[in-house]
C-alpha cells in the first residue's frame, strides 16, 4: 500500500462530514477543491485527452453558463445564486480533481470507495441524516453497506463472470432485505444488478446487453419493462397483504390507491415539474428556483385518485416555496433551462454506453458499474440532484471511465492493454 493509497481512502472516508458554508460542503470536496489546480498544472492534458472527461466538462460548463445568465435574468437572491452556481462548479471539479488523483486505477478506485463506505456510516453516528431515526436502511445503513458487498464480491471474484454469477441469490436476497427494511429503490437496484449479472452469463442475455441495435433496443427494454413489472407485482403483492408491515402496506395503499399506480404515487412532483417547463423550456427560474403557485398543482394527485387528505396535501404545499423537482433532468431544467436538463441527459447516454462496453469486456469493476449504472438511471429521472450526491457522482463517473478506459485498452489489442488494477503511470 503507498501513502496516495492511504490518502485516497481519508478523501473516501471524509466524502459524508460536512459544514456550512454557503450550504453543505463536504470535508472531501474542499480538500479535492484546494488540489484541483495544482494536479491541472502538471496533468491538463491528461484530463483533456479522455474523450468521456471532455464531453463532462463541454455539457457541465454549458449547464453552469445557462446557471449563471438565468440567475442574472432572473434577479436571483445572492446567496441562493452562490449556493446553486457553487453545486455545479463544485461537481465539475471534484470530478476532475479525483479523476487526477486516481488516475483510473482500479485498487485506487477500490480504495476510495472503501472509504467512502466507512465514513458513510461513521458519519450517521456524528452527522446523522435528518430522517435516519425513522428510516435508517433507506436514509443512512443501506447505500454504504450495498457498497461494502460489492466490493467484497469485486475482490473476490475479480472479473470472472461465472464467479460472479454465483452471487445472483445472496444479492436477490440483500435486495429482497432492503425492501423488506423499507429502502425500496435501494433494494430494487440491488435485484436488478443481481438480474443483469445472471443476464450476462447467458446467450440470449449476452446479445442484448453488448450489442446497440434497434432489434435489441426493443428486447432490452421489453425485457426490463417485464422486470420491473414483475419486481413491482411482487413487492404490491407482499405489501398490500401485510407481508412487509404495517408501514409498508400503509404506504403501498396510498401511493398505488390513483389512475397511474406506484410510480406516480410516489413522485407526485412531477405535475409541478412538467407545468413549469412547459411555461418556460428554454429559460430557467433560476437557483432553488421559487413559484408557490407551481405548488399548487400538487393537489392533482387527488383528482387522480390517490388518497390524501385536503389539509395533509396543504401542509406538505405550504411548507415550501420551491417549484418541486424530484428529478436531475427537471431540477437542472427548471434552475438552469434547458441546457441544464441536455447536461444530464448526456450524462443517461454515456452511463448506457458504459454498461454496453462494460458488458462486452468484463473487468473488476463489473459489479460496480452494474449498480451505479442503475442507480444513475434511477437518480437522473426521479431523484432531486443535492450536496449529498455530488461526491456520490464523482465516484460513479470515476468508476465509469475506469471501465471505459479498460473496454477501449481491449480493442486496442494485447499489446496496449493493461489489465485493471495495475499502476499507471
Amino acid at each position: 500500500m503507498q501513502s496516495v493509497d492511504v490518502f485516497i481512502f481519508l478523501v473516501g472516508a471524509f466524502s459524508s462530514f460536512y459544514i456550512d458554508l454557503i450550504g453543505q460542503l463536504y470535508i472531501s470536496e474542499i480538500v479535492l477543491i484546494l488540489l484541483f489546480p495544482f494536479q491541472l498544472l502538471r496533468r491538463w492534458k491528461v484530463l483533456l485527452k479522455d474523450q468521456l472527461t471532455r464531453k463532462i466538462l463541454f455539457f457541465g460548463s454549458l449547464w453552469f453558463v445557462s446557471q449563471v445568465f438565468t440567475d442574472l435574468i432572473r434577479d436571483t437572491s445572492t446567496n441562493d445564486m452562490l449556493r446553486g452556481w457553487a453545486g455545479i462548479l463544485v461537481l465539475l471539479v471534484t470530478c476532475s480533481s479525483l479523476y487526477l488523483l486516481t488516475k483510473k486505477n482500479v485498487q485506487r478506485i477500490q480504495f476510495l470507495i472503501f472509504g467512502y463506505a466507512v465514513g458513510a456510516l461513521a458519519a450517521l453516528y456524528f452527522q446523522p441524516p435528518l430522517y435516519f431515526s425513522e428510516e435508517p436502511w433507506k436514509f443512512g445503513l443501506g447505500y454504504p453497506i450495498t457498497l461494502l458487498v460489492l466490493l467484497f464480491i469485486s475482490y473476490t471474484s475479480g472479473a470472472k463472470l461465472r464467479n460472479l454469477s454465483k452471487w445472483m441469490l445472496p444479492l436477490l436476497i440483500i435486495g429482497g432485505l432492503f425492501i423488506y427494511l423499507n429502502a425500496r429503490s435501494l433494494g430494487a437496484m440491488i435485484i436488478l444488478t443481481a438480474i443483469v449479472i445472471w443476464l450476462r452469463n447467458r446467450k440470449f442475455g449476452k446479445v442484448i446487453l453488448t450489442h446497440l441495435g434497434v432489434r435489441n433496443a426493443l428486447a432490452g427494454g421489453l425485457l426490463l419493462g417485464l422486470t420491473i413489472w414483475g419486481l413491482i407485482s411482487i413487492y404490491g403483492y407482499a405489501a398490500q397483504n401485510g407481508y412487509l408491515g404495517d408501514e409498508a402496506q400503509w404506504k403501498y395503499v396510498r401511493q398505488s390507491s390513483g389512475r397511474f399506480g406506484l410510480l406516480l404515487g410516489g413522485r407526485s412532483e412531477i405535475f409541478a415539474s412538467v407545468i413549469a417547463v412547459r411555461d418556460s423550456p428554454v429559460i430557467g427560474y433560476g437557483s432553488w428556483a421559487k413559484g408557490p403557485a407551481y405548488r399548487m398543482f400538487l393537489y392533482r394527485v387527488i383528482d387522480l385518485g390517490y388518497e390524501r387528505s385536503q389539509e395533509e396535501m396543504s401542509r406538505y404545499i405550504n411548507q415550501s416555496d420551491l417549484i418541486p423537482a424530484h428529478s436531475h433532468v427537471f431540477q437542472s431544467w427548471i434552475w438552469a433551462g434547458i441546457l441544464g436538463a441536455i447536461f444530464w441527459l448526456v450524462i443517461f447516454g454515456i452511463v448506457i454506453q458504459v454498461l454496453i462496453q462494460s458488458n462486452r469486456y468484463i473487468n473488476i469493476l463489473y459489479t460496480f458499474v452494474i449498480f451505479m449504472s442503475v442507480c444513475s438511471i434511477w437518480d437522473i429521472f426521479f431523484s432531486p440532484f443535492g450536496s449529498v450526491m455530488r461526491l456520490r457522482w464523482a465516484i460513479q463517473f470515476i468508476v465509469f471511465l475506469a471501465a471505459m478506459s479498460y473496454a477501449a485498452q481491449v480493442q486496442a489489442g494485447p499489446e496496449r492493454r493493461q489489465e485493471p488494477g495495475t499502476r499507471q503511470s
